[in-house]
């Protein structure tokens, strides 16, 4: 008689199962911050993840920073919020940003497919600046006039030739 072996996983190892709807499309999330947020060291940050195309709320809501649970961390100053409706948001609240709370947030409900943003905790950096991605240097700022320059002098020059 041949024994079965069984396959025993650990509540925290469980991953999310993405449910799929009768179109073949999968349960998904989104975090209504987009891909990135930009913060500074001290205020708080928030993040909201909204379950979508799910017919039934998730079980669970874990988030992770950097890839370890914090939905359970003793740091003071977190808080989940999950209010199950027709659409499952769940909100992460972190008071007292610091620079080492920067990195990969990432949303994983249970029945859904996970999605993530990137936070950077910023000390007096300007984050509306950074905001887009568009970072404005001294350089940046005298490329017009670099440009314009040269194009007035060769313009100069080809009147002078013609006279």
């Amino acid at each position: 008689m041949a024994r079965k072996k069984l396959k025993i996983r650990s509540f925290w190892s469980v991953s999310p199962s993405p449910i799929t709807l009768s179109n073949n499309r999968v349960s998904k999330s989104i975090i209504k911050e987009g891909s990135s947020q930009y913060i500074r060291s001290g205020s708080t940050i928030t993040l909201s993840c909204v379950i979508l195309e799910s017919p039934v709320p998730p079980d669970y809501v874990f988030w992770y920073h950097n890839g370890h649970v914090i939905n359970y961390d003793t740091r003071e100053g977190i808080e989940v919020k999950t209010e199950k409706t027709s659409q499952t948001t769940s909100t992460l609240h972190i008071s007292k940003a610091r620079p080492s709370d920067s990195g990969n947030y990432s949303c994983v409900p249970s029945n859904a497919d996970p999605a993530e943003i990137g936070v950077h905790v910023l000390n007096g950096e300007n984050p509306a600046a950074m905001q887009d991605g568009k970072r404005t240097s001294s350089a940046m700022k005298l490329l017009p006039s670099c440009v314009l320059i040269p194009v007035l002098l060769l313009y100069s020059s080809v009147i002078l030739i013609e006279r």
